[in-house]
């Protein structure tokens, strides 16, 4: 199986990866589009690094929600 390269959609940075795993960590947005949009049947993915997503958090009218989570071992 071919090794699927992981890149920001914004800036273009390519992931350094170990065993297909990324050495940082990144968003991924996934969507299967459906009947109401003009995109009826196709998925789209996204992936942005944390510093493009810092860049387009700063630009949104609303904010994301941000909650602490509790690590688990």
């Amino acid at each position: 199986m071919e090794e699927r390269k992981i890149i920001c959609n914004m800036c273009g940075m390519e992931y350094e990866t170990e065993n297909e795993i990324a050495r940082k960590d990144f968003l991924c947005i996934e969507k299967d589009w459906g009947y109401f949009s003009e995109k009826d049947g196709q998925r789209h993915e996204i992936i942005i690094c944390e510093n493009c997503y810092d860049k387009w958090v700063k630009q949104l009218r609303v904010k994301p929600l941000i909650t602490q989570t509790k690590e688990l071992l």
